[in-house]
């Protein structure tokens, strides 16, 4: 009788705990969103919940794919945002990420990522320009105008570049074509439509022939650039068409801003050079970081020259 009574009070005492436990079930429904499906093996990826803090304080791990072995994962919270982690450094294969229930025990799977060497990501079509192994967040609300005419380089990878021309320059004209003014060597300009910076058509995607042996073979040589760099607004957008190279066929649309360099968390990427890091150059103080919106990674260039080189 005594063992029975035992049994029912400890039989009832964790159907008590259970019912009282409402976060439990609510942490079990946790759904993620990561701003990319592939990483480089120890890049950062943004993990995104509803709500952002959903995962502020919870312990995140990665499951090494060849042993089962849960590693716990680094973080940082980006308020409104989400959690940023960094993947393990030698952790290669289809990666399950799980996080820790500090209310009801165990690891609950939360996402999925490819985590690749940085060999996969070598000359492959779907991936043609270099990754920034870092989440850059920017915060300028806007940006002094700046002459952006030059080439803009990845610090990723010295060889890759977009040079913009200067923006495009429109006139206004009378109906047959003729300048407004007078004198038809001062066209007038439309100041309107000259404030909306849309580039030059001379704007372009190439490999710097002096920093690989195989310019014409990159994926990324000679491909035209269009698009809008608003400064107000600290807002750029650019596609960049690919559909000329036959490996790779497409449009790639990528949108971003301009960023101080101390958003950068590895300030070390921005010194300056072509081809390999140029210690006599100073930092780089113009940068740019732009998004995939086919890929999510993000690609960070700097401005080439810059006053006092």
């Amino acid at each position: 009788m005594l063992r029975n009574l035992l049994l029912y009070i400890s039989l009832f005492t964790i159907l008590l705990l259970s019912s009282c436990n409402p976060k439990c079930d609510t942490s079990l429904g946790v759904t993620a969103q990561l701003s990319i499906t592939e990483a480089i093996a120890g890049m950062e990826i943004m993990i995104q919940t509803q709500p952002a803090d959903l995962l502020r304080n919870e312990i995140i791990y990665a499951v090494e794919p060849n042993t089962g072995a849960e590693v716990r994962v680094q973080k940082r919270f980006v308020r409104d945002r989400g959690v940023i982690v960094k993947m393990p450094e030698n952790m290669t294969g289809d990666v399950e990420l799980l996080v820790e229930d500090p209310d009801c025990g165990g690891l609950i799977p939360i996402a999925n990522l490819g985590s690749r060497s940085a060999d996969y990501f070598s000359d492959n079509p779907n991936f043609v320009t270099p990754i920034l192994p870092e989440i850059v967040i920017p915060s300028l609300p806007v940006i002094d105008p700046i002459d952006i005419t030059n080439a803009w380089i990845s610090p990723q990878d010295r060889s890759y570049c977009l040079w913009f021309g200067d923006f495009q320059k429109h006139f206004l004209s009378n109906p047959d074509g003729s300048p407004i003014d007078e004198d038809p060597s001062t066209p007038k300009i439309d100041t309107t439509f000259f404030d909306s910076k849309f580039l030059d058509e001379k704007s372009f995607e190439f490999a710097i022939g002096a920093c690989t042996e195989n310019q014409d073979e990159s994926l990324f040589h000679n491909n035209p650039v269009s698009g809008v760099v608003d400064f107000e607004n600290n807002y750029i957008q650019i596609f960049i068409d690919r559909t000329g190279n036959p490996r790779v066929g497409t449009v790639e649309e990528y949108i971003g801003s301009f960023v101080d360099p101390s958003e950068v968390l590895n300030s070390g990427f921005m010194v300056g050079g072509a081809c390999i890091e140029n210690p006599n150059l100073n930092q780089r103080q113009n940068l740019m970081v732009l998004t995939s919106q086919l890929t999510g990674h993000q690609l960070l260039l700097f401005k080439a020259v810059q006053e006092g080189d």
